[in-house]
């Protein structure tokens, strides 16, 4: 069967559909030989364009992660040191997370406890102790 070709709109040269790309500049509707620089530059745009939506997506997803073990990690030490009921630091989630994102809370929170124990404790104490001693420095 032979391969369809389609008159390109900026030269007139028959083209295939895979040497050709579907543009609409200025007016001008259909397709056009790759070759052309306004459908180069047509090609790059979308290259960088594709580009900054993954990276945007990217720090979504790191920044949605972070607000989850942020929020986890208050809500434990909140509740195991100052006595905070659980349904108020909860409430307090829900209002700054998304519900994704206060979904995953609520997982980490059955998965891990509420309530810290002693060794988290010690450990983060010690944690937070070295770091106050580097900041000194």
């Amino acid at each position: 069967m032979p391969v369809k070709t389609f008159k390109c709109v900026l030269c007139g040269d028959e083209i295939s559909r895979r040497k050709s790309l579907l543009i609409k500049i200025e007016g001008v509707e259909g397709r056009a030989c790759r070759k052309h620089q306004e459908v180069i530059n047509m090609i790059n745009e979308q290259k960088k364009e594709f580009e900054n939506q993954k990276e945007e997506t990217m720090l979504s997803k790191a920044n949605s992660f972070m607000k989850v073990i942020t929020m986890t990690s208050f809500i434990r030490v909140a509740h195991t040191l100052h006595k905070i009921p659980l349904f108020i630091l909860l409430a307090k989630a829900r209002l700054k997370c998304n519900k994704e994102e206060y979904k995953k809370v609520e997982e980490e929170l059955n998965n891990r406890g509420a309530i810290m124990s002693q060794d988290e404790m010690v450990t983060s104490l010690m944690s937070w102790c070295d770091l106050k001693k580097r900041a000194k420095q």
